[in-house]
């Protein structure tokens, strides 16, 4: 049965975040697709408290410095129980939770769908970001529920370490 696929959510972490996660994290992202060699990019995530409130600048950054630079912020909807948005600060904003010692947000853009998970890993910061595509469904007959199954379009995973001051 469908039931037994279901995860459980994990309770919220007693981490600090996203105090622990603020520096200059650079490394390299790994960009898999089905099909297609894998192509490895130069990565940056810059975290760090804004100069008032409760707010955290979010620099995104791929390639090198200063080509495709995305300047979020990082704002707490409810700290307490979780919930975060990523302000694109160009109309887009992203819902995001804190669960199971990880970041995560699910959005869609241009007919995918696209998931991501941040995380610490001992002194390492982990960016994993996989992209959903069409989606066909099947059961939905004699008691069976009906399924969407999605393509898995890419994966893009980065090992980001915190670059001194």
């Amino acid at each position: 049965m469908l039931s037994a696929l279901v995860l459980p959510i994990a309770a919220l972490s007693a981490s600090d975040f996203p105090a622990d996660f603020v520096g200059d994290w650079r490394g390299t992202m790994e960009w898999s697709r089905p099909g297609q060699p894998g192509q490895k990019v130069a990565m940056r995530l810059k975290i760090e408290r804004a100069a008032a409130g409760t707010d955290y600048t979010y620099l995104l950054a791929y390639g090198e410095a200063g080509k495709d630079e995305r300047p979020y912020v990082l704002k707490p909807t409810d700290a307490a129980k979780g919930t975060w948005q990523i302000d694109e600060r160009n109309g887009i904003v992203l819902e995001a939770a804190w669960l199971g010692e990880r970041l995560v947000s699910v959005f869609s853009v241009g007919g995918n769908t696209i998931q991501t998970h941040l995380s610490r890993e001992g002194d390492t910061l982990v960016s994993i970001m996989t992209t959903f595509g069409g989606g066909s469904k099947t059961g939905g007959k004699d008691g069976v529920p009906e399924v969407t199954a999605f393509q898995v379009l890419s994966v893009q995973r980065a090992v980001l370490r915190r670059s001194p001051r």
